[in-house]
Parts: structure tokens; sequence; C-alpha cells
């Protein structure tokens, strides 16, 4: 084979052409002793970097030759062509196209493919000169050198296009089948279809546990996305309802704050929104971000963008359908992250839990928000929604239990007494007297005084109940009748 210096073409060492070749992919997983692992991640890295619309369908692959240090890094291009759909790109063709070699001045030179000439091979040394053999050792060095690199060059060309074959037998749920690819080697993360699918992407979807865990024990990346939608694994099976498929990928610490694009919701707001209860415990538990993320610094507050989405809070819904297990654990997340409507949010909670007969928890509650809120308001809004409860036992026991008089201003405790009038709750009244709540109010000699207001309103059985706690007060000018 003759050889010169004139097969050898320096080109234009632009930013992108040495990015390309700098960020050469090692293909050493190509050989027979390689584990699936290696192989699944190496064809993973080439279609990331062939997805890169920056590299123009094209990456680099570099392969070390046994027994020496020498490294050669070979370029390969993908000749793609349009689906039916023109959603999906098929991969037509996958080759080696040239070799790429760096100068010492950072010049970077296209040279051709080693390639093995029979005829020519025995005497090769006699006719290539020491500055070919320098630079194409491979032309030089026998049979042996030659053929193990296009054979490696060949495995990955061949495993790379057998993407479809394996999106379909993943499809088809063919486990047994799905393995020895896996083993052979193929291109794990082919988009297929419609929204460019992958192959973990329909394992999740149709909640294919079995299959999903051998593709996730195989190397394949559990947040690999659709090309045009954007969905990862996750998201899919927790769009399908798929529990089982959920937990798998957790198991592989897929991403949970992972969404499609801004205006979606993460998979745990998609659980919640979806009524999906115990998808959405599965994802609490293992830290799905119920606030705010930071990504990149751009901080968004989920629980609010759930709210302005669907008008109602995650809580409300968790209420409504009685899953207040779930709401609790919310709570106690809310609690954490600091959120800024926890009062709100507790109110919903408290009254659904009161209304469920499910004091222990609602106690529970209200001590959890005593303990992380100080603001002046909170003791008086706890008791305002305690009291509309419809159940006058619980707020009797509330105002024992949590309230006293140092905790509510005086304005606040005078309300609390007009709420119990109005609601007509005599047992809540006398409580509040008793724990003289409201005292500084009922001996004041303004047009609001408490006793002056309930005679005018003609509600005497409040008037008797105050005048009962207090009899020093001259009552002698309002007609009461008990």
């Amino acid at each position: 084979m003759a050889v010169g210096n004139s097969n050898s073409t320096r080109i234009k060492s632009t930013e992108y052409n040495l990015q390309l070749y700098k960020q050469a992919i090692d293909g050493q997983a190509f050989v027979e002793e390689s584990s699936t692992q290696e192989k699944v991640r190496t064809l993973s890295k080439i279609q990331t970097q062939l997805e890169n619309t920056d590299n123009h369908n094209q990456v680099c692959v570099s392969f070390k030759q046994p027994n020496t240090e020498k490294v050669y890094t070979i370029r390969f291009k993908l000749v793609q062509e349009p689906s039916p759909f023109h959603s999906d790109l098929q991969h037509k063709d996958f080759h080696a196209d040239k070799r790429l070699k760096l100068s010492r001045n950072e010049q970077l030179k296209t040279m051709p493919l080693p390639t093995f000439n029979e005829e020519t091979a025995s005497d090769s040394r006699t006719k290539c000169s020491d500055k070919v053999v320098e630079e194409f050792p491979l032309l030089v060095a026998g049979r042996a050198p030659i053929i193990n690199l296009t054979e490696k060059m060949q495995k990955l060309t061949t495993a790379f296009l057998r993407g479809d074959e394996f999106v379909r037998t993943v499809y088809q749920n063919n486990l047994h089948e799905t393995k020895r690819l896996l083993q052979t080697g193929v291109n794990p993360i082919k988009p297929h279809g419609v929204f460019g699918a992958r192959a973990p992407c329909y394992a999740a979807k149709h909640g294919h546990t079995d299959m999903l865990q051998e593709l996730m024990d195989s190397g394949i990346d559990p947040n690999v996305k659709e090309t045009l939608t954007n969905r990862t694994p996750l998201y899919l099976a927790v769009e399908n309802g798929k529990l089982d498929a959920v937990n798998t990928l957790l198991n592989f610490h897929a991403d949970m704050e992972a969404s499609p694009g801004e205006e979606c919701l993460t998979p745990l707001f998609l659980a919640i929104r979806s009524g999906r209860y115990d998808i959405a415990t599965s994802l609490l538990c293992n830290g799905a971000n119920l606030c705010t993320v930071d990504r990149d610094k751009d901080i968004t507050n989920l629980y609010d963008k759930f709210v302005q989405l669907k008008d109602k809070s995650p809580m409300y819904y968790a209420v409504r359908k009685g899953k207040f297990d779930f709401a609790m654990k919310m709570h106690e997340k809310l609690t954490t992250c600091q959120y800024q409507d926890l009062q709100r949010e507790s109110h919903v909670l408290i009254n659904g839990l009161l209304k469920a007969g499910r004091l222990e928890q609602a106690e529970k509650v209200i001590q959890r928000l005593m303990n992380n809120c100080n603001e002046e308001s909170l003791m008086f809004n706890l008791f305002s929604c305690i009291s509309n409860s419809n159940d006058e036992a619980v707020a009797v026991n509330f105002v024992t239990k949590f309230l006293t008089t140092e905790s509510v201003n005086p304005n606040s405790q005078a309300q609390m007494l007009q709420i119990a009038i109005d609601n007509k709750q005599h047992q809540l009244l006398d409580t509040l007297l008793q724990h003289k709540f409201g005292e500084e109010n009922i001996f004041c000699q303004s047009a609001t005084n408490l006793l002056e207001v309930c005679v005018l309103r003609g509600y005497y059985w409040a008037t008797s109940a105050i005048l009962n706690k207090y009899p020093n007060l001259t009552n002698s000018s309002f007609g009461v009748e008990n």
C-alpha cells in the first residue's frame, strides 16, 4: 500500500473541531472482556454527543492499541433521514469517517482510515518512509493491530445502528432478548417513534418493572428524556400510575424534580393532581421537593406553582379526598421548609381532621404550628378555625389545653368571646370566661363593652354567663332575664 504525506490533510483548528477531538469517547469497551455496563456507557455517550447540534452529527472515539501507549482517534459520522412522522430521525448509517491527529503546535489533521491490504502487508515496512512509519504505525505493524482496530470500529458501528431493534425488543417486553442485546452491545437510548421515546421510557410507561430493572442494572441513565416532550421515565411512570415502576426508578436515584417544561408539574404534584396518593407518598418519603427548588439559581416555589395552575392547594385536594396520612406528611414538610402560608394550609388540615374525628392528629398539627410560627395572630386564628368546626367540645378542649391570656392580645380575646356568643356555644363561652379571656373588655366603659352589646342584641344567656362570672358588675340597668 503506497502511503505518502499527501494523505494527511490539515483542517482548520476551529474551537468546534478541537472540542470534538478533545471530547473523544473511549472506545475500549468494544472488546470481548468488556462488561455490559461499559458498552452501555460508551454507546450512551456517543448518542448524547450526536444529539448535540453543535457537533453536526459527528463524534470522536479513541482506541488504544494493545501492548502500546498509542491512541488513535477516529471520527464517526451519522447519516440520518426523517421518519414518516417528521419528528424522529432514523439512523440510516453510522460509519468511521476520518482519523484525527493533533500536532504538537495544536494543529488538527485528518488522515485516511487504516486499511489492510493482504498483498502489500508483508512488505509494507520496506515501502514506507520513516515519516510514514511514525504517523501510520497501523499500516506497518502487520495484520494483527490493523484487524484489531477495524474490528473494534465495526463492532461499535453495528452496535450503534441496532438501536431501533433494541427499542422494539423492550417495547415487546422481551426480557431474554433484551439481556442478549445489551451484552452484545447495542445503542440503549436511541430515540424512537413520534415522541422520540427511548427504551426506559417505554418500560416505565407500561409498568414493565422487571424490564426496567434490567435496563437500570445495565447502567442506562434513569433520567433520559423523550426528545419531543422532555418527559423522563419517572414522569411517564407517574403519569400512567405505575407505582412499582416509580419505586424501581427511585432506587436508581431518578430525578424527582424533572418536569417537561416550565408550565408543567413535577412528578410529585402530578401524582397529587391525579389522585395517586400512593405514588405521591413514595415520592415524598424519598425526598421529593415540596417547596422551593434551586436550578441554577432559578428558584421556583413548586407548591405555589400548583396553586396558581389549579386554583386550590395540594393540601385542599388531599383533605377533600380523605388522604389524611399523606396530608400529615405534607404538613411536616411544609413546616420544615418554613412555607410562607403555613397557617393557611394548617387550617385546611385541622378543619378536615376535626370533621373526620381525628382529634389526636389535629392536636399534633396545632402543636407543630405553635412550635414553628411566631405570628401574633396565630392563636386567635387557630381559635377561629376550631370554633367554627361545629364541635364545641373540641373548641373547649383547645382553649383548655393550648390557650392562655398571655398568648392572645386583649382585642382578640374580646373577638373570641364574640365568636362563641355568635355561634351560641354556651360551654365554650363559660370556658373562656373561666380562663378570664376578654376581661379587659368586659370592664371597659366604652360603647363596645361586650356586656352592653349582649344586652342590646338580646343575648340574655350570654349576659347571664358574664354576670355569673363577674357578679360585681352593675347589672340593674340592663334588665337581665335568666
